[in-house]
């Protein structure tokens, strides 16, 4: 059975934490949203031992993104409509 980015269980938890975080992040000024995305970074990194990998489609690799792409993903998730409804929709 071939498993969908989406449904890798990393990811999973990946999109529970920015969910928690989306209302609180929302009412943040700047510098305290890429605080916000650098945490939920970290905690991915660090607490639960996870990557932020982009593929190379041409050579159909996946590779480690710097911080800096990271971070500005996960700013882009905090800001997106990320609930299941949304996503099935």
């Amino acid at each position: 059975m071939l498993l969908l980015i989406s449904d890798h269980p990393g990811n999973k938890i990946y999109r529970d934490i920015v969910t928690k975080k989306q209302n609180h992040y929302r009412g943040c000024d700047k510098n305290e949203k890429t605080k916000v995305a650098q945490g939920i970074v970290d905690h991915i990194q660090n607490e639960v031992g996870g990557r932020f990998l982009e593929l190379d489609r041409d050579i159909k690799r996946w590779f480690l993104v710097p911080n800096v792409v990271a971070r500005r993903k996960v700013g882009q998730a905090l800001r997106e409509n990320n609930t299941e409804e949304a996503r099935a929709a």
